[in-house]
């Protein structure tokens, strides 16, 4: 794939992350927060991706000041925030899709860790899409020899797998910081998986996608980590 132009929202650990590895395939690069002084119709003027990285509570107000700017009907959005809107329970990807019908969303997600990226250790990913090509676009844009991406056609299964990851994340932090054991925390992760794939499948997700990247490999990296932020919440909850 040729030299795209990439915008970048949200300039925190993991916003960065991303536009270095996009950076690194020699695309054209432009990262943004609501700090930056560069105005946001500027920046996003011909854009090829839109990619958000921005908090959950930043999503609407960002999905808001993009709406009412001229963008190319050739552009993919992709949105790689972990979480659900508070109001509505709706996902990144459903508020960015109900805003862009007609363009393409993409979800991004998977066990990725940004200071172990950041030191270029390897990684995967997910990247999913109902529109399988805009799925492969955003692969051959951030795919590298250490940032491995796999494609998926259950968008909503891989951000609810990355989002109730979380959930399980944090007691297996709260197990651990009450000495519980390895039995127990072994329990708790497969009885948690049996749990999360139920509440998938009644918001219309598929069984197979919680055992991808975005919930099973999330979910080991983030269980045994202390640079997890979910598994640190749980580990000091219970101390």
């Amino acid at each position: 794939m040729g030299q795209v132009k990439v915008v970048i929202l949200g300039a925190g650990a993991w916003g960065t992350t991303l536009a270095t590895l996009a950076a690194a395939k020699g695309h054209q690069v432009c990262l943004w927060s609501r700090h930056s002084s560069q105005r946001l119709e500027d920046i996003i003027e011909g854009a090829d991706i839109v990619l958000s990285a921005v908090s959950m509570k930043g999503v609407r107000a960002v999905v808001a000041a993009i709406g009412s700017l001229p963008l190319s009907p050739e552009t993919i959005f992709v949105t790689a925030t972990k979480g659900l809107d508070p109001a509505t329970t709706l996902t990144p990807s459903q508020i960015w899709q109900a805003t862009f019908p007609a363009y393409p969303v993409v979800v991004l997600c998977g066990p990725n860790l940004s200071k172990e990226i950041q030191q270029q250790l390897p990684a995967a990913a997910v990247v999913a899409s109902i529109d399988a090509a805009a799925a492969e676009a955003v692969q051959a844009v951030l795919s590298s020899s250490r940032f491995r991406i796999y494609t998926n056609s259950d968008p909503l299964g891989v951000e609810l797998g990355g989002t109730l990851k979380n959930v399980i994340a944090i007691a297996a932090g709260v197990c651990d910081g009450l000495q519980l054991g390895t039995n127990a925390k072994a329990a708790l992760v497969t009885r948690g998986l049996t749990e999360i794939i139920r509440i998938g499948n009644t918001w219309g997700a598929k069984t197979e996608t919680f055992y991808c990247l975005s919930w099973l490999g999330d979910l080991l990296s983030t269980c045994n980590r202390p640079l997890s932020r979910n598994y640190q919440v749980g580990y000091q909850l219970a101390q």
